[in-house]
């Protein structure tokens, strides 16, 4: 098998947008029901899943159910008996862990004993010696070392790279075109070492490879490709970042000023979808031939071109309403008790969930057509009833 650079920082693209977006507003009711900077959860049995949002975060004992946490300073120590999805500046996971652990943070430390696979995205990764991987691990990360156990595969991409323990399978890495790869004497990889790299790694002695090396150099003409495609990858989602805050920032205009109209929206959402998605296309294909005709009269070009702005603010807007009332929905999911949600904070969460599925080759444009006519057709509907009440 052979895993390339590219592909492990694709995977933690990914990873990174979904904990950075995601994840924090997930958390944002708890967050509300805490203004303090801290947050310390050490009760001696915790039953339900946790969600916490903080400066710093403190988390002991033992968790029943899967814990995601997202702060400056995190700490999670005791036993967690499901799944850690946690994001923060500074993040240590000092636990025993009987699930998966999924980390995003400028630095990551690991000391304890995880079951399953661990998934991590960090500037500055340490596994130390006390931890002990039951699967799988990938990363991706500027500077990595490896001091603890791994009870199967390791599949990485990274700067600088050391490992330092027992490795039960293979290890599959891509390394920076500056970077480096640094077997230390307690290095054992019982499989493959596949690597990806400008030079060779460097084993010192007791160091081993228990199978095959395989080394595939990283040429110039391959690091010009991949700065280049970098390069583009980071104009795709600064696009994409720009026109997510954008949409936020009217979506914020459009419930301050018409917050009735956004209720009866969401409420409508839920009724005769299929229909409103067959409206909305209709409206979608028919409205630029009539707008086409008006303009052929010449005399209608003004009134053509009002219909093309307004047009296009209707497909533009459209996807706001539909934002709401699934970060409606997502929120009261995850944290049935609530009562009354904030319609901001159901559209913030919503928008970001509905940005990310946009963002998923080929899938996305079929989503995001999808939204628009739902979104659309529920306009049209509300548009109708408030023309004929008007009207009486």
């Amino acid at each position: 098998m052979k895993i390339s650079l590219n592909l492990v920082k694709k995977i933690n693209y990914s990873f990174l947008l979904m904990f950075f977006l995601f994840l924090p507003f997930n958390s944002l009711v708890a967050a509300e029901e805490n203004d303090l900077d801290s947050i310390e959860i050490d009760e001696p049995v915790y039953e339900n899943i946790i969600f916490q949002a903080d400066q710093n975060i403190n988390l002991s004992g033992q968790m029943k159910d899967d814990v995601y946490l997202a702060g400056t300073n995190v700490l999670v120590s005791g036993v967690v008996e499901g799944d850690i999805m946690a994001t923060g500046a500074y993040v240590v996971i000092d636990a025993e862990v009987k699930g998966d652990v999924r980390v995003a943070g400028a630095t990551v430390v690991i000391k304890g004993k995880i079951d399953n696979n661990l998934t991590v995205f960090a500037a500055d990764l340490t596994i130390e010696e006390s931890a002990e991987i039951g699967k799988n691990i990938v990363f991706g990360a500027g500077n990595v070392r490896l001091n603890g156990k791994v009870n199967k595969n390791l599949y990485g991409g990274g700067g600088n790279i050391i490992l330092n323990n027992e490795i039960s399978g293979n290890v599959y890495l891509g390394i920076d075109p500056e970077g480096t790869l640094l077997l230390l004497p307690q290095a054992n990889i019982y499989g493959n070492l596949e690597y990806t790299a400008r030079e060779t790694a460097e084993l010192q002695p007791g160091a081993q490879v228990q199978q095959q090396e395989k080394f595939s150099q990283l040429m110039v003409k391959d690091q010009t490709k991949f700065f280049s495609k970098n390069i583009l990858k980071s104009i795709y989602w600064l696009v994409w970042f720009v026109m997510l805050l954008g949409t936020l920032l009217v979506g914020l205009l459009i419930i301050a000023l018409f917050k009735d109209f956004t209720l009866k929206a969401v409420k409508s959402s839920e009724k005769n979808v299929l229909m409103h998605i067959l409206k909305g296309l209709v409206f979608l294909i028919v409205t630029p031939f009539a707008i086409f005709i008006l303009a052929m009269t010449i005399i209608g070009i003004p009134l053509a071109l009002i219909a093309t702005a307004i047009y296009l603010i209707i497909l533009y807007i459209s996807k706001i309403f539909i934002a709401v009332y699934l970060g409606n929905k997502v929120i009261k999911l995850f944290n049935k008790q609530v009562k009354e949600i904030q319609l901001a904070w159901s559209m913030i969460l919503g928008l970001v969930i509905l940005y990310i599925l946009f963002a998923i080759p080929f899938l996305g444009m079929l989503i995001k057509l999808i939204i628009c006519l739902w979104g659309v057709g529920i306009l049209l509907t509300l548009a109708k009833k408030q023309f004929k009440l008007d009207k009486k």
